[in-house]
């Protein structure tokens, strides 16, 4: 809890200086600021005639296990015992895979994702049925194997399921594209900015969550 709480401390205090010096174009660790965010902006320099046709994409190997600490310790203004033993920190996760698929898809919801995540359903099936035949080689007929796996729900079929719970498809989220964030606003200057983005956000995403539920 004493860790917790310097982390926020140290936090606070360093935001502000971060948001007022950092690139307008930057989003990574960056507050009320997403990889949604992001995508939806690369989507605006990218959907044009005249818009680029190639992405570069650079991944660093290991960036945090070899970024240069010492270049953060001299430019970092804070305590730089704490700060050494935040560099030194680690982190653990655990995971399953409906909250994997949800997770997911809610993610990548706010791009053009229909088509992937229809294509998603369809590799994950095929690795399913893969699995399943494994499973009971001593089966000859695959018949048996669909009737115990695979059920039927409303107008679906195939549904990877057991009584209680099935197996959630990519395709099951509804797109919501995200509204653009003006990146010239602070969030520290204009609070009132990010309020009503918050605002309308939730609003969206209720009445996309109502929709589903009802089918309206």
């Amino acid at each position: 809890m004493y860790d917790r709480a310097m982390q926020a401390l140290y936090a606070l205090s360093l935001s502000p200086v971060a948001e007022a010096t950092a690139d307008p174009y930057s989003f990574g660790f960056r507050k009320y600021r997403s990889a949604q965010d992001a995508c939806q902006y690369a989507f605006i320099c990218l959907s044009h005639k005249n818009s680029a046709q190639w992405v570069l994409e650079g991944d660093i190997k290991g960036c945090f296990d070899n970024i240069n600490h010492e270049w953060i310790l001299d430019n970092i203004q804070m305590d730089k015992s704490i700060l050494k033993q935040f560099l030194k920190a680690g982190f653990v996760y655990n995971r399953y895979l409906n909250p994997i698929i949800i997770g997911w898809s809610n993610y990548h919801r706010s791009v053009v994702s229909k088509e992937v995540f229809s294509n998603l359903d369809y590799r994950m099936w095929n690795m399913l049925w893969r699995w399943a035949k494994r499973r009971h080689q001593d089966k000859n007929s695959k018949t048996w194997i669909v009737r115990k796996y695979w059920h039927s729900e409303g107008s679906r079929n195939w549904m990877f399921s057991t009584k209680k719970n099935r197996l959630k498809l990519f395709s099951d989220t509804k797109m919501v594209r995200d509204t653009s964030l003006k990146l010239d606003k602070n969030p520290y200057l204009d609070s009132e900015y990010f309020k009503l983005r918050k605002l309308r956000q939730k609003a969206l995403k209720l009445s996309e969550w109502c929709k589903t539920r009802w089918g309206e």
